[in-house]
């Protein structure tokens, strides 16, 4: 998986930075196919994130949600991971802005993720295809068995 890597910090108590990341499976990506942005977020408490608006593409609005807990020696901390499925609307280069979100009272940012839309391969013109050419294959299969 492709990390655009951490983001933004912000000291907590405890020595503890929250985080939050975007990634996804590729850099290049095809119009009108739909692609995840896996968002996580960590931290010990995430009380709200920001979604942004996408010039060029469209974003879900019900992500896959999945949280893990961990306390270690009484320190307790969350992960969050949000999978967002993004539908590219135009090719060329699509900037994902960056995503916001409070984690333990501070605000955190993830960096753009900057991608690629190519367009959709052609669908082959069947009217220019010459006939001539096409090989038909028929089979026929015998069986010893009776119905």
């Amino acid at each position: 998986m492709w990390r655009c890597g951490l983001v933004a910090f912000a000291l907590c108590a405890g020595s503890f930075a929250a985080t939050i990341s975007v990634s996804t499976e590729s850099q290049t990506f095809t119009k009108g196919v739909p692609f995840r942005v896996e968002v996580e977020i960590t931290g010990r408490e995430v009380t709200d994130i920001d979604v942004p608006t996408i010039d060029g593409a469209s974003i879900g609005n019900r992500p896959a949600y999945s949280t893990s807990i961990q306390i270690v020696n009484g320190v307790r901390t969350s992960s969050a991971t949000l999978g967002y499925n993004v539908t590219p609307e135009r090719a060329g280069a699509i900037v994902i802005p960056p995503f916001k979100a409070i984690v333990d009272g501070e605000t955190v940012t993830s960096q753009e993720l900057r991608v690629t839309v190519m367009e959709p391969p052609k669908p082959e013109d069947s009217s220019a295809r010459s006939t001539s050419g096409d090989r038909v294959l028929f089979t026929e299969i015998k069986t010893d068995k009776l119905e």
